[in-house]
Parts: C-alpha cells; structure tokens; sequence
C-alpha cells in the first residue's frame, strides 16, 4: 500500500496514514470506513461511483454516475441529489443510501472514496451548479456518446498521444465555463473484455504477458479536464495499451448542461463483435453477463 492520495484510496496526512475502505457496493449503495492506525476517524470525503440503469421498452442503457462531497460528520455538501448519508457519530462508518438506484453495478469497480480537507471543497456558489459529465471514448480516442451542449456537439474533446501507447487528455469545452473538478469527483474505467497487449510478431514475444486485469489511471485533474492511460496488468508487469472507457466527473459550473445520453444496446453489440465474441441480445442477464467478465 504506497503513500499519497491515489485509487488505492489513502492518503499521507501528518505522516500518518489515513485509509479508507469500501464495503458492500451494490445496485442501493455502499459502505466507507475511515480509519488510522486501526481507530476509526471523522473525516469528509468524496466519491463517485458509476452504474448502469436500464430505460423500459427501449434498447438502452443509462450510464450514469452517483457523485458527491460529505462533511465529517455526515452531512452532504453537494452532489448529484440522489443519495444520502447515515453516520453515528464518534464512528469513521459512512452509510451512502442510493435514492434512485442503479439497475446494475460493475461488479470489480467499487467507488471511489477520497478524504478531502473539511474547508477545502468549494460548494457551488452563486451563479454556479453542480453538474456531472459522462462520455465513452474508444480505443482510438474518438466519442462514442456522453453528455451534448444545446447544440448537439459532445460537452468534452478527446486527444490520444500517438506517441504514448493508452495515453488520453479530455477537456471540457469553454462554454461549460466549469470552475472546478477534484480528483475524487472523476472516475475513469475500461469497458471492454479483458485482453492481453497487441503482439505484432511471433507468438512466443508474448511469453508470460497473459492479462491479469486491466484499468485506466487518470492524472493532471483540473476544471480544464483531465489526462488518463489505459493499461493491462500480466505477470511481467504493467503494459500500457490502448482501450475503451467510461468516465463521469462531477463539477461546478457557470450554466447546467445536460444529462448523458443513453448507450445503445446496438453500440455495445457492435463492440461484443468487434472481439470476435459474435451477436449478442442484451437482455438485462446478458449484461450481466458482460459485466462479470469485463
């Protein structure tokens, strides 16, 4: 466990480890614990956490994200408006209740839960709302859906590194006029099967470079956007490489924008046999099916 605020979820503060952790995520909500040095602590925190949501009698999916910034001693100081939050206090034991829930939750991605300083989050002030964007991108760096402006034109551009392999920046257009974004309030995850590198050669290159999981790791996280690699974890070691994701961040802007648009089930199908996985009906146990393995 490294030291520094990171999605290991700890962070250093006076030279004592703070670490929090998060229990029994599902579709109604989760549990965090606060503690150092095994006594539990008051702190706040933010998080965010993605699922999915399934729209009657149409073939979509909602990606959507559950965000916000509580106090130490429960209380929220902003968010999306669809959770709250039960504390005893004296405990560093968080209780987040899902007020609309999600139909579906990625089973390995658990929320992420950051401590932040109680006077250092900006609530949105005059003149400014909470709001919250979401985007898919592909592996080659182009939007596949995600929050649109009035216009029809996506809330967000994204410019792969061609010389970086799973190298991505995202920056928010200027007339969202966002005013802050916190590391805690995004959350980046890969959305494809798990797959080894691209091997160019002969196979025995790829000796021991068998997948063991995969993931996204986003940095330089500013109002104007954010930066993100996608990697595969092998026995060898990490290999960064080109994959699909999801994000949502959670920020403050001048103006609303928004919600993201629904993912068609047609855009995932079309993936599914990109990989060779052939046709798919997306039931909602089909897409249970695809989030366990993914």
């Amino acid at each position: 466990m490294s030291c520094g605020c990171n999605p290991c979820n700890c962070c250093c503060c006076a030279s004592n480890l703070i670490e929090v952790r998060v229990f029994g995520f599902n579709e109604s909500g989760f549990t965090y614990v606060i503690s150092r040095g095994g006594e539990q602590l008051e702190r706040a925190v933010s998080f965010s956490a993605i699922g999915f949501n399934f729209i009657p009698n149409f073939p979509f999916i909602d990606v959507r994200t559950i965000s916000g910034s509580v106090r130490r001693d429960g209380s929220i100081i902003s968010g999306t408006g669809d959770f709250t939050v039960e504390h005893v206090p004296g405990t560093g034991t968080y209780n987040v209740i899902f007020t609309r829930k999600f139909s579906i939750v990625m089973p390995n991605e658990e929320p992420n839960v950051q401590v932040i300083p109680d006077a250092g989050f900006s609530a949105p002030g005059a003149g400014e709302a909470a709001a919250y964007i979401t985007g898919r991108i592909s592996a080659e760096g182009n939007v596949e859906s995600g929050t649109k402006l009035p216009d029809g034109r996506f809330a967000f551009t994204v410019e792969k590194n061609p010389n970086l392999p799973g190298y991505y920046t995202v920056r928010f257009r200027p007339e969202l006029q966002v005013t802050l974004l916190i590391p805690a309030g995004l959350q980046v995850q890969v959305f494809d099967f798990l797959r080894g590198p691209a091997c160019s050669c002969c196979a025995c290159c790829c000796a021991g470079d068998e997948p063991i999981s995969q993931g996204a790791a986003s940095f330089d996280v500013t109002a104007e956007g954010f930066s993100y690699r996608t990697f595969v974890e092998t026995f060898t070691g990490r290999i960064y490489t080109d994959l699909p994701v999801t994000f949502a961040a959670i920020v403050n802007v001048r103006q609303n924008v928004p919600q993201a648009n629904a993912l068609r089930a047609s855009e995932i199908t079309a993936e599914l046999m990109k990989l060779g996985q052939g046709a798919w009906s997306l039931t909602e146990n089909t897409l249970k099916s695809i989030l366990k393995k993914g």
